[in-house]
């Protein structure tokens, strides 16, 4: 093989193998991520769960009645909002929307929020964002129970449909929902601070070890490099070396055979040279 074919083949190998790590690490890096992301989704999903949970209990006894605390007024979009015991008091009816609703605002922290709304809301209080008008319409459109988005430097958001059951009839008995319609969903926020810099810290360890691991392959492969040098450099001396040799000694060859007396050169009991 020609010397500049060993260096093209030598270099090529380096590239090969250089880019197949590259990708290795990348598909690691990117596997990582994508196990950072279920395991918000998991944590939406299991939000999710208990309120439906909680409405589910709700909606089998029709709602609750509470004695009004605070600001507390019965809701205007409720029949039956309100109920008069034997003692005079008033009890406000909570429905599951509204003991939803009540429950999200206590849940506004900095990671963590919910909310119920829907396309066609009963209450105004509940109307969707944009990011919940696009969830709900790929609901009613697939027929999907969930859908989620994660942007870059924004937070986790996730919606879950709410399916018409029974029990929820009589709440929505007016809007024309029947047993197994998508009604709307319950929209959850998750902050994805620890997220962020989970993904960042794993995206300088990949470039670390990418940019570690390329200076050691073509730490390597200029090490061939120069040992392939110097064994090119080896190759012509001992080539040169021999050609000299040989010159000399068909040089002493000429000169003896100008000689006609028989002579010899010998070394031991080798023969080196006779004409």
């Amino acid at each position: 093989m020609k010397n500049k074919y060993k260096y093209i083949f030598l270099y090529g190998i380096f590239l090969l193998i250089t880019f197949f790590v590259l990708f290795g690490i990348t598909i690691l890096r990117d596997k990582n991520v994508t196990l950072q992301q279920e395991v918000l989704l998991k944590q939406a999903q299991t939000h999710f769960e208990e309120q439906v949970n909680v409405r589910s209990w709700s909606a089998s006894y029709g709602g609750v009645y509470v004695f009004p605390r605070g600001i507390l007024k019965p809701n205007p979009y409720l029949e039956n909002n309100t109920l008069k015991t034997f003692n005079g008091d008033t009890l406000i009816r909570i429905n599951p929307a509204w003991m939803t609703r009540q429950l999200s605002e206590l849940s506004k922290t900095k990671d963590y929020h919910f909310r119920i709304t829907s396309l066609t809301p009963m209450n105004p209080h509940n109307i969707a964002d944009k990011f919940e008008q696009r969830a709900l319409s790929y609901l009613h459109e697939t027929n999907n129970t969930e859908y989620y988005e994660l942007k870059d430097n924004t937070d986790f958001r996730y919606m879950g449909a709410l399916i018409t059951r029974k029990d929820c009839i009589p709440c929505h008995v007016d809007q024309g929902y029947e047993l197994g319609d998508i009604r709307g969903g319950i929209s959850i926020r998750l902050g994805t601070t620890d997220y962020q810099e989970i993904v960042t810290s794993l995206d300088n360890k990949t470039l670390i070890l990418q940019f570690l691991i390329v200076s050691l392959l073509l730490s390597i492969t200029v090490l061939i490099h120069k040992q392939m040098k110097i064994n090119e450099k080896l190759k012509e001396e001992v080539f040169k070396q021999t050609k000299e040799v040989h010159t000399t000694k068909t040089l002493l060859q000429e000169v003896l055979d100008t000689d006609h007396n028989f002579l010899m050169v010998i070394e031991e009991k080798d023969i080196i040279l006779a004409n």
